[in-house]
């Protein structure tokens, strides 16, 4: 508790493949303490058109063990502002406007404990208006593409 009240980012640690420990307050629309113990490869199943990740977990779980830190950044529309997304508390508005979306941004970092067999995983979340990123037209235009590139599973 300690450790979690002196960090911005939620963490992880991550043992032999499998979510070891959690403490989560900004999950995106789902249960943190459900994930307890399950493999990376199962944490992974729910993606839309994910099949490529999950076939890839037990790799990805080996490197962020043994080498980095790795950095990646993962991101979303949301229907709430909010930095939590607790899928008990989530927003049921339905969004009409532009005004009514934020983006959400998860700054995702993994690093080895050196053992060769755990790591930390730590996710910092940014949330801001979508109008504010909508503004400039070449935010408009990657945005725009990224989501006409997407499945609809990815959409979903």
């Amino acid at each position: 508790v300690q450790l979690a009240l002196q960090m911005e980012e939620d963490f992880a640690i991550l043992h032999k493949g499998r979510l070891h420990e959690i403490c989560f307050c900004f999950p995106s629309s789902w249960k943190p303490a459900e994930r307890v113990g399950m493999s990376l490869e199962d944490i992974h199943r729910p993606v839309g058109d994910g099949q490529k990740l999950v076939e890839a977990s037990q790799k990805i779980a080996h490197t962020i063990s043994t080498s980095g830190p790795y950095r990646r950044h993962v991101w979303t529309l949301s229907n709430s502002g909010e930095l939590s997304q607790y899928p008990d508390g989530k927003s049921n508005v339905v969004p009409y406007r532009i005004e009514d979306l934020w983006f959400r941004m998860e700054v995702q970092t993994t690093s080895p404990l050196g053992d060769g067999d755990t790591c930390l995983f730590l996710v910092q979340v940014l949330v801001v208006p979508l109008s504010e990123l909508w503004e400039t037209e070449s935010n408009r235009i990657l945005l725009t593409s990224s989501i006409e590139s997407m499945s609809e599973n990815v959409l979903k």
